[in-house]
């Protein structure tokens, strides 16, 4: 079956498009289009199709010989599919290609929703056609074939084998934190658990701001549940807590020391702050948490040949070089296994929290290198935490009646 031509102002009604009868369809002629109008896409899915799905969109241009207004259906693309493959695909399509609607006897079917590319490449995962093409689709692309999914009820599971390829070319270990924050929703709805664990580790090391997702698109119903934002802005805090206690923690030593050699030894750590340029700490805040770390490396300080072991101790490199790799490790992202793995009740998840301590949460989780410890004893038989639980963890400090320590913490 071939696509038959279309243009920018062809009717949406199919009786005047060439059908596989042979009836005529009209063309308008070229000084009826603006010089900006442009020529619809015809793309073939299926060698073998039996029906054109069409994408049509109401436009209003101008003619240009008069300037007169018209409101007319423009065709964005034409798409030659197999019907039977859309019908199984969803019940929506289904419904539309095999009930009593019009469009079941007809074999051009128009419809709105959704963009040329979006649209192609669910088409092309439903037949198994993909092309290298759909490997380098723009991030607002991947949105609108998430929002095609809900709206046609697909499996957005079936994204799966394409999204992997797809986040390997993004690369984001090296991406920017703008990208980031609009790829960080792709990656959890077709279930990429390595690739969100990446995402919001360097998120929320690297953004000095409020973590917040970026959708460019107009489906701004397409973004990340405020629990998921609250724990990575709360993991953010933690990070700076982290920090703070870390830099701090030796002058509380220094002032238990007895030797006389503490004042000096002191003035010396506070110097060696100096020159990282974040000292005071307080006057740095807007900071990200990854520039602080970073300015760590910057620590020198002069050690007085007559100080003591433990001044010495404190002294060292390696002391404040130990609290940079401690705060680096210890937040490693967050795990679409623990926020997704259970959806029990609040008792349910309470009951489990009391009795899931000492061990590990994440024994099943498919990024094993993220690693999620409290202490206690393990309860094998006890559910696994909810979506909210993980986002309470850095978010909000437990009950005291309930947990021994106030929060969990990371390896």
């Amino acid at each position: 079956m071939d696509i038959p031509p279309t243009d920018f102002f062809s009717s949406a009604d199919p009786s005047n498009i060439a059908s596989e009868t042979g009836n005529a369809f009209h063309i308008p002629s070229p000084s009826d289009l603006t010089p900006q109008q442009e020529k619809s896409q015809d793309i073939t899915i299926s060698p073998n199709g039996d029906l054109i799905i069409r994408l049509v969109k109401e436009v209003t241009g101008k003619r240009q010989f008069n300037g007169e207004q018209k409101t007319q259906v423009r065709t964005l693309a034409s798409f030659l599919v197999q019907r039977d493959i859309l019908a199984e695909s969803s019940p929506q399509f289904d419904a539309l290609l095999k009930s009593h609607f019009r469009e079941t006897d007809e074999s051009i079917v128009d419809i709105e929703e959704g963009t040329v590319l979006s649209l192609e490449l669910w088409f092309r995962v439903l037949h198994d056609t993909m092309t290298d093409e759909m490997y380098t689709l723009p991030i607002n692309e991947v949105i609108e074939a998430i929002e095609i999914c809900g709206y046609r009820h697909l499996h957005i599971s079936w994204l799966g084998q394409w999204a992997e390829e797809w986040f390997r070319r993004q690369d984001i270990e090296k991406a920017s934190l703008k990208d980031l924050s609009m790829l960080i929703y792709p990656a959890k709805e077709p279930d990429r658990p390595e690739e969100f664990q990446t995402m919001t580790r360097r998120l929320v090391y690297g953004i000095s701001d409020q973590i917040t997702d970026r959708n460019l698109t107009a489906h701004f119903h397409l973004c990340l549940e405020n629990t998921i934002i609250g724990a990575l802005n709360g993991a953010k805090g933690n990070l700076r807590t982290k920090v703070l206690k870390g830099l701090f923690t030796p002058i509380d030593r220094f002032l238990s020391l007895s030797c006389s050699c503490k004042e000096a030894s002191l003035f010396a750590y506070c110097e060696g702050l100096s020159k990282t340029g974040i000292w005071p700490l307080e006057s740095h805040m807007k900071k990200s948490c990854q520039e602080i770390l970073d300015s760590f490396e910057d620590f020198t300080c002069e050690v007085a040949e007559d100080s003591c072991a433990d001044c010495r101790r404190l002294l060292r490199d390696t002391s404040i070089n130990q609290i940079r790799e401690n705060i680096q490790k210890n937040f490693e992202g967050l795990c679409l296994d623990c926020m997704d793995v259970s959806k029990e009740s609040a008792e349910a998840t309470k009951n489990y929290l009391r009795k899931d301590l000492s061990e590990q949460y994440d024994l099943d989780c498919r990024p094993t290198d993220m690693v999620l410890v409290v202490h206690g004893s393990k309860d094998r038989d006890a559910g696994p935490p909810t979506r909210e639980t993980q986002a309470m963890e850095y978010a909000t400090s437990y009950d005291s009646e309930t947990f021994e320590e106030k929060s969990l913490i990371r390896l």
